[in-house]
């Protein structure tokens, strides 16, 4: 029968298009038992001799719809990851993409309203660090360094041996404690120029673990006291000839407050700091809650363009907690290309 042949032709034509649809979307569907015929039923329906009734044509018919709605479902599902993996910017080094859902995104940036007028209320460091999440994601974030005090997180540090100009590395704070400096700087095979700046001479074993590192015995504050002991944060890099630094590391007591102005002054990319709710280095009386000379500092910095990472509370005080900062302008050598919505100013 001329209908039947055709019936069959359409049949064979529709799954050869369906298995061609699966195998670009790189899944393999199993027939269940109460589904209709796929390709191989199909295929012996077209070989059987005997004349199809008029169920059997049904049948046929509504094989064939079947086959051709599920190959379009499959076909549009690759083409919606195709345009995803357009729209990801991936390192070559990556071995996956990282997608998430625009409907989560939407709803994290209208939380980040709520979040600001939150923040501008609370009265506790619990409040505090309730509220606080990463505004911006980075799909490499790592602790480097020793687990506890004295590890710091950082993102994507292998970054930095692909950047198109020298890096620049400097550590505000040591205390004999360099397992973070050693780390970064072995797995980025010395590419970093590394400055270390602390106001206590350091042990012989701190300074054969940074053989190839710069180390300067000296005071960070906003005014320079004495050129050699008591050093302003712009003096230092004067010394040093530096009018950019790709990674900072900065754990000074409290002092980050005083040279906040002139730390943000300058082009940074990655602040990873210890920010402490007060210290010596106020000359003013502290009428602020304690935990708001935390929050004001993150406040500042996400004026000047930077984006909350990641943090940690310090297990022995909330009143010295680790915050990973990064600058938008560096989105792109860290690989970050996801904002969760920014919330801190």
């Amino acid at each position: 029968m001329p209908g039947v042949k055709n019936h069959r032709r359409k049949i064979k034509a529709a799954n050869i298009r369906f298995q061609e649809a699966k195998r670009a979307a790189g899944t393999a569907t199993e027939p269940g038992d109460g589904h209709l015929n796929t390709a191989e039923s199909a295929y012996a329906i077209a070989e059987t001799k005997s004349k199809p009734g008029r169920k059997k044509i049904l049948k046929e018919e509504t094989n064939l719809v079947m086959t051709r709605q599920m190959a379009s479902v499959l076909e549009a599902k690759e083409t919606e990851k195709e345009e995803i993996r357009n729209r990801t910017q991936n390192s070559p080094h990556s071995t996956n993409s990282f997608e998430m859902d625009r409907r989560v995104l939407e709803l994290k940036n209208k939380k980040a309203v709520e979040q600001r007028k939150m923040l501008n209320n609370g009265d506790k460091y619990l409040e505090l660090y309730n509220i606080l999440t990463p505004e911006a994601f980075c799909p490499n974030l790592i602790r480097l360094g020793r687990f506890g005090d004295g590890g710091k997180w950082i993102c994507n540090p292998f970054a930095l041996v692909e950047l198109d100009h020298p890096c620049i590395f400097y550590s505000f704070g040591l205390n004999n404690e360099v397992s973070f400096e050693q780390e970064l700087l072995n797995i980025t095979s010395n590419k970093c120029k590394h400055i270390a700046i602390d106001a206590e001479k350091q042990e012989p074993s701190t300074l054969n673990a940074l053989q190839t590192s710069t180390i300067l015995q000296a005071k960070i504050l906003s005014k320079t006291k004495n050129s050699t002991s008591d050093i302003s944060f712009f003096d230092i890099l004067k010394i040093f000839n530096t009018d950019y630094i790709d990674i900072l590391k900065i754990d000074i007591e409290g002092w980050e407050h005083t040279i906040i102005d002139q730390l943000l002054s300058v082009p940074i990319c990655q602040i990873l700091i210890e920010i402490h709710d007060v210290h010596q280095g106020f000359t003013k009386p502290v009428v602020m809650k304690t935990h708001q000379n935390v929050y004001n500092f993150l406040h500042i910095a996400s004026l000047k363009g930077f984006y909350l990472i990641h943090f940690e509370v310090n297990y022995r005080t909330l009143g010295a907690s680790e915050f990973t900062l990064l600058h938008k302008s560096c989105f792109k050598n860290f690989d970050v290309n996801i904002v969760l919505g920014k919330y801190l100013s």
